[in-house]
Protein backbone atom coordinates (compact mmCIF):
# COMPACT_ATOMS: atom_id res chain seq x y z
CA UNK A 1 0.00 0.00 0.00
CA UNK A 2 1.11 3.14 -1.40
CA UNK A 3 0.99 6.50 0.58
CA UNK A 4 2.14 9.55 -0.64
CA UNK A 5 2.90 11.84 -3.90
CA UNK A 6 1.43 11.48 -7.90
CA UNK A 7 1.95 14.25 -10.56
CA UNK A 8 1.90 15.10 -14.04
CA UNK A 9 5.29 16.06 -14.87
CA UNK A 10 6.18 17.86 -17.81
CA UNK A 11 10.05 17.07 -19.02
CA UNK A 12 11.58 19.95 -20.91
CA UNK A 13 14.76 18.60 -22.43
CA UNK A 14 17.69 21.07 -22.42
CA UNK A 15 21.31 21.43 -24.53
CA UNK A 16 23.14 23.17 -23.13
CA UNK A 17 21.46 23.49 -19.89
CA UNK A 18 20.97 27.04 -18.75
CA UNK A 19 22.92 29.30 -16.00
CA UNK A 20 21.78 32.20 -14.82
CA UNK A 21 21.37 35.24 -16.84
CA UNK A 22 21.35 32.81 -20.20
CA UNK A 23 18.58 30.91 -22.45
CA UNK A 24 19.08 27.81 -24.02
CA UNK A 25 15.83 26.52 -26.41
CA UNK A 26 14.21 23.15 -25.80
CA UNK A 27 15.19 19.88 -27.81
CA UNK A 28 11.96 18.17 -27.15
CA UNK A 29 8.93 18.18 -24.18
CA UNK A 30 7.58 15.01 -22.80
CA UNK A 31 4.51 14.74 -20.39
CA UNK A 32 4.07 11.72 -18.53
CA UNK A 33 3.02 10.96 -15.34
CA UNK A 34 5.31 10.72 -12.11
CA UNK A 35 5.36 11.44 -8.41
CA UNK A 36 7.48 9.32 -5.76
CA UNK A 37 4.62 6.92 -4.46
CA UNK A 38 2.69 6.57 -7.96
CA UNK A 39 6.68 5.81 -10.06
CA UNK A 40 7.40 3.28 -7.32
CA UNK A 41 4.13 1.75 -7.44
CA UNK A 42 4.03 1.16 -11.21
CA UNK A 43 7.47 -0.49 -11.05
CA UNK A 44 6.22 -2.78 -8.05
CA UNK A 45 2.95 -3.63 -10.52
CA UNK A 46 5.97 -4.21 -13.39
CA UNK A 47 7.88 -6.84 -10.96
CA UNK A 48 4.57 -8.43 -10.10
CA UNK A 49 3.70 -7.20 -6.66
CA UNK A 50 -0.19 -6.48 -5.82
CA UNK A 51 -0.17 -2.12 -5.34
CA UNK A 52 -2.77 -0.31 -4.09
CA UNK A 53 -2.62 3.51 -3.83
CA UNK A 54 -4.11 5.89 -1.71
CA UNK A 55 -4.20 8.98 -4.88
CA UNK A 56 -5.37 12.10 -4.54
CA UNK A 57 -5.99 14.27 -7.61
CA UNK A 58 -8.27 17.27 -8.66
CA UNK A 59 -10.95 17.19 -10.69
CA UNK A 60 -9.14 18.48 -13.97
CA UNK A 61 -7.09 16.71 -17.03
CA UNK A 62 -3.84 16.07 -15.49
CA UNK A 63 -5.59 14.34 -12.24
CA UNK A 64 -7.43 12.32 -14.98
CA UNK A 65 -4.41 11.60 -16.65
CA UNK A 66 -2.44 10.22 -13.62
CA UNK A 67 -5.67 7.87 -12.47
CA UNK A 68 -5.85 6.42 -16.20
CA UNK A 69 -2.11 5.67 -15.98
CA UNK A 70 -1.86 3.71 -12.95
CA UNK A 71 -4.96 2.01 -13.73
CA UNK A 72 -3.43 1.03 -17.23
CA UNK A 73 -0.45 -0.27 -15.00
CA UNK A 74 -2.82 -2.57 -13.01
CA UNK A 75 -2.46 -0.35 -9.40
CA UNK A 76 -5.43 -0.79 -7.42
CA UNK A 77 -7.10 2.49 -6.85
CA UNK A 78 -9.65 1.65 -4.79
CA UNK A 79 -8.15 4.10 -2.07
CA UNK A 80 -8.53 6.92 -4.29
CA UNK A 81 -9.85 10.56 -4.36
CA UNK A 82 -10.81 13.27 -6.42
CA UNK A 83 -10.72 16.96 -4.70
CA UNK A 84 -13.49 19.25 -6.29
CA UNK A 85 -12.06 22.27 -7.34
CA UNK A 86 -8.46 21.55 -6.77
CA UNK A 87 -5.83 21.27 -9.01
CA UNK A 88 -3.68 18.29 -9.56
CA UNK A 89 0.27 17.69 -8.31
CA UNK A 90 1.73 19.20 -11.55
CA UNK A 91 6.39 19.20 -12.18
CA UNK A 92 8.50 20.84 -14.65
CA UNK A 93 11.38 18.81 -14.87
CA UNK A 94 14.60 19.98 -16.74
CA UNK A 95 16.94 17.52 -17.97
CA UNK A 96 20.41 18.06 -19.26
CA UNK A 97 20.73 16.44 -21.94
CA UNK A 98 24.53 15.63 -22.01
CA UNK A 99 24.46 14.33 -18.45
CA UNK A 100 21.23 12.90 -18.25
CA UNK A 101 20.21 15.26 -14.62
CA UNK A 102 17.55 16.91 -13.67
CA UNK A 103 16.34 19.98 -11.79
CA UNK A 104 12.48 19.82 -10.76
CA UNK A 105 9.92 22.21 -9.89
CA UNK A 106 7.08 21.25 -8.32
CA UNK A 107 3.86 22.03 -7.35
CA UNK A 108 0.96 20.17 -4.70
CA UNK A 109 -1.65 21.94 -3.64
CA UNK A 110 -2.34 21.02 0.28
CA UNK A 111 -5.52 20.54 0.02
CA UNK A 112 -4.71 16.91 -2.10
CA UNK A 113 -3.20 15.87 1.29
CA UNK A 114 -4.81 12.29 2.80
CA UNK A 115 -6.49 12.93 6.30
CA UNK A 116 -5.97 10.82 8.72
CA UNK A 117 -8.84 9.87 9.26
CA UNK A 118 -8.91 8.59 6.01
CA UNK A 119 -6.89 5.55 7.07
CA UNK A 120 -7.32 2.73 9.63
CA UNK A 121 -6.44 -0.04 10.88
CA UNK A 122 -8.35 -2.18 8.49
CA UNK A 123 -6.77 -0.45 5.41
CA UNK A 124 -3.21 -1.08 6.74
CA UNK A 125 -3.95 -4.61 7.61
CA UNK A 126 -4.90 -5.57 4.33
CA UNK A 127 -1.63 -4.65 3.01
CA UNK A 128 2.21 -6.59 3.66
CA UNK A 129 4.26 -3.25 3.52
CA UNK A 130 3.06 0.38 3.79
CA UNK A 131 5.68 2.84 1.52
CA UNK A 132 5.27 6.21 2.16
CA UNK A 133 7.13 9.47 1.44
CA UNK A 134 6.52 11.70 4.18
CA UNK A 135 4.52 14.35 2.43
CA UNK A 136 1.12 13.72 4.25
CA UNK A 137 2.29 13.64 7.15
CA UNK A 138 -0.84 13.16 10.04
CA UNK A 139 -2.09 10.34 7.31
CA UNK A 140 1.63 8.78 7.40
CA UNK A 141 2.36 8.97 10.84
CA UNK A 142 -1.34 7.01 11.47
CA UNK A 143 -0.38 4.26 8.91
CA UNK A 144 2.78 3.89 9.64
CA UNK A 145 2.06 3.35 13.69
CA UNK A 146 -0.80 1.10 12.43
CA UNK A 147 1.23 -0.81 10.20
CA UNK A 148 4.39 -1.27 12.57
CA UNK A 149 1.52 -2.51 15.33
CA UNK A 150 0.46 -5.32 12.80
CA UNK A 151 4.20 -5.80 12.21
CA UNK A 152 4.34 -5.09 9.17
CA UNK A 153 7.42 -3.42 7.28
CA UNK A 154 7.32 0.19 6.72
CA UNK A 155 9.78 1.25 3.61
CA UNK A 156 10.08 5.64 3.35
CA UNK A 157 11.34 8.05 0.66
CA UNK A 158 11.56 11.19 3.21
CA UNK A 159 13.46 13.29 0.61
CA UNK A 160 12.53 16.68 2.45
CA UNK A 161 12.92 17.45 6.83
CA UNK A 162 9.28 18.42 8.14
CA UNK A 163 8.17 18.70 11.57
CA UNK A 164 6.88 15.35 11.39
CA UNK A 165 9.79 13.62 9.61
CA UNK A 166 11.71 12.60 13.37
CA UNK A 167 8.25 10.92 14.19
CA UNK A 168 7.41 9.54 11.18
CA UNK A 169 11.24 8.28 11.14
CA UNK A 170 10.79 6.14 14.24
CA UNK A 171 7.91 4.49 13.12
CA UNK A 172 9.68 3.63 9.67
CA UNK A 173 11.34 0.24 9.74
CA UNK A 174 13.61 0.55 6.38
CA UNK A 175 14.75 4.33 5.49
CA UNK A 176 15.97 4.70 2.33
CA UNK A 177 16.92 8.42 1.59
CA UNK A 178 18.64 10.41 -0.92
CA UNK A 179 22.38 11.56 0.32
CA UNK A 180 21.05 15.30 0.16
CA UNK A 181 18.36 14.20 3.30
CA UNK A 182 20.90 13.38 5.36
CA UNK A 183 23.06 16.61 5.98
CA UNK A 184 19.94 18.66 5.86
CA UNK A 185 18.02 15.74 8.56
CA UNK A 186 20.91 15.19 11.14
CA UNK A 187 23.14 17.86 10.69
CA UNK A 188 26.08 15.94 9.81
CA UNK A 189 27.88 16.22 6.40
CA UNK A 190 29.82 12.87 6.70
CA UNK A 191 27.74 9.86 5.46
CA UNK A 192 28.61 7.56 7.73
CA UNK A 193 27.92 9.58 11.09
CA UNK A 194 24.92 10.82 9.47
CA UNK A 195 23.69 6.91 8.66
CA UNK A 196 24.25 5.76 12.09
CA UNK A 197 22.28 8.65 13.69
CA UNK A 198 19.27 8.19 11.32
CA UNK A 199 19.53 4.37 12.68
CA UNK A 200 19.52 5.23 16.30
CA UNK A 201 16.35 6.93 15.57
CA UNK A 202 14.69 3.69 15.20
CA UNK A 203 14.44 1.86 11.94
CA UNK A 204 16.61 -1.28 11.65
CA UNK A 205 17.13 -0.65 8.26
CA UNK A 206 19.08 2.75 6.86
CA UNK A 207 20.11 3.24 3.51
CA UNK A 208 21.91 6.34 1.35
CA UNK A 209 21.46 5.98 -2.19
CA UNK A 210 24.42 7.26 -4.12
CA UNK A 211 23.54 7.65 -7.62
CA UNK A 212 26.36 6.11 -9.87
CA UNK A 213 27.95 4.81 -6.69
CA UNK A 214 25.06 2.45 -5.98
CA UNK A 215 23.93 2.45 -2.39
CA UNK A 216 25.50 2.45 1.18
CA UNK A 217 23.36 0.57 3.77
CA UNK A 218 23.49 0.51 7.85
CA UNK A 219 21.79 -2.76 9.32
CA UNK A 220 22.13 -5.14 12.00
CA UNK A 221 25.86 -3.46 13.35
CA UNK A 222 27.03 -3.58 9.74
CA UNK A 223 27.79 -2.07 6.62
CA UNK A 224 26.62 -2.91 3.58
CA UNK A 225 27.74 -1.20 0.42
CA UNK A 226 26.61 -2.04 -3.04
CA UNK A 227 27.85 -0.37 -5.90
CA UNK A 228 26.00 0.95 -9.31
CA UNK A 229 25.42 -0.33 -11.92
CA UNK A 230 27.37 1.67 -15.28
CA UNK A 231 24.90 2.86 -17.72
CA UNK A 232 24.17 5.13 -20.47
CA UNK A 233 22.30 7.68 -18.49
CA UNK A 234 19.53 8.79 -20.76
CA UNK A 235 17.26 10.85 -17.74
CA UNK A 236 17.86 9.42 -14.01
CA UNK A 237 14.14 11.16 -13.29
CA UNK A 238 12.26 8.16 -10.94
CA UNK A 239 15.40 6.39 -10.46
CA UNK A 240 14.99 6.79 -6.56
CA UNK A 241 11.70 5.37 -7.24
CA UNK A 242 12.98 2.21 -9.36
CA UNK A 243 15.69 1.19 -6.29
CA UNK A 244 12.56 1.59 -3.39
CA UNK A 245 10.58 -0.65 -6.06
CA UNK A 246 13.42 -2.93 -6.24
CA UNK A 247 14.12 -3.06 -2.62
CA UNK A 248 10.24 -3.16 -1.54
CA UNK A 249 10.40 -6.81 -3.99
CA UNK A 250 13.49 -8.11 -2.33
CA UNK A 251 12.24 -7.38 1.31
CA UNK A 252 8.87 -8.82 0.49
CA UNK A 253 10.49 -12.42 -1.19
CA UNK A 254 12.66 -12.70 2.41
CA UNK A 255 15.88 -12.39 0.48
CA UNK A 256 19.15 -10.64 2.22
CA UNK A 257 20.57 -7.50 2.71
CA UNK A 258 22.99 -7.71 0.06
CA UNK A 259 20.45 -9.10 -2.68
CA UNK A 260 18.47 -6.68 -1.69
CA UNK A 261 20.38 -3.75 -2.50
CA UNK A 262 21.83 -5.36 -5.80
CA UNK A 263 18.78 -5.86 -6.77
CA UNK A 264 17.34 -2.01 -6.15
CA UNK A 265 20.50 -0.88 -7.53
CA UNK A 266 19.60 -2.60 -10.80
CA UNK A 267 15.93 -1.43 -11.41
CA UNK A 268 17.21 1.89 -10.65
CA UNK A 269 19.66 1.81 -13.49
CA UNK A 270 17.29 0.32 -15.80
CA UNK A 271 15.02 3.51 -14.98
CA UNK A 272 18.13 5.77 -15.81
CA UNK A 273 18.24 4.47 -19.72
CA UNK A 274 14.91 5.63 -20.60
CA UNK A 275 12.95 9.40 -20.57
CA UNK A 276 10.47 9.74 -17.88
CA UNK A 277 9.35 8.52 -14.55
CA UNK A 278 6.45 6.33 -14.65
CA UNK A 279 6.98 5.30 -18.54
CA UNK A 280 10.76 4.27 -17.73
CA UNK A 281 9.78 1.89 -14.49
CA UNK A 282 10.73 -1.84 -15.28
CA UNK A 283 9.77 -4.81 -15.72
CA UNK A 284 11.16 -8.37 -14.06
CA UNK A 285 12.90 -9.86 -17.66
CA UNK A 286 14.29 -6.27 -17.93
CA UNK A 287 16.07 -5.80 -14.16
CA UNK A 288 17.17 -9.84 -14.53
CA UNK A 289 18.35 -8.58 -18.07
CA UNK A 290 20.87 -5.47 -16.20
CA UNK A 291 21.77 -8.36 -13.47
CA UNK A 292 22.43 -10.56 -16.04
CA UNK A 293 24.37 -7.77 -18.26
CA UNK A 294 26.86 -7.60 -15.06
CA UNK A 295 26.98 -10.99 -14.43
CA UNK A 296 25.42 -10.58 -11.26
CA UNK A 297 24.10 -13.73 -9.83
CA UNK A 298 21.81 -14.04 -7.21
CA UNK A 299 17.73 -15.07 -5.62
CA UNK A 300 16.22 -13.12 -8.66
CA UNK A 301 17.29 -15.98 -11.22
CA UNK A 302 14.74 -17.82 -9.18
CA UNK A 303 11.78 -15.62 -8.95
CA UNK A 304 8.59 -15.58 -11.01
Amino acid sequence: MGLGNSCLDQILALDPFPQPGTSTPVLYSVTAPGGQVASALVAGSRLGLRTRFALRIGDDEAGEQQRAALEREGVDLSLARKRAGVPSARALILLDVARGQRAVVWNTDTRLAVAAAEVSREIVAQARLLYIDGKDGEACLAASRWARALGRPVVSDIDTPTPWSAELIGQVSDCICNREFLPAYTGIQELEPALRKLAGEGPRMVCATLGAEGALAWTEGRWHRAPGFSVNVVDDTGAGDGFRAGYVYALLAGWPIEARLAFANATAACVCETIGAVPSMPTMAQVRQMLARFHASGPWERAC
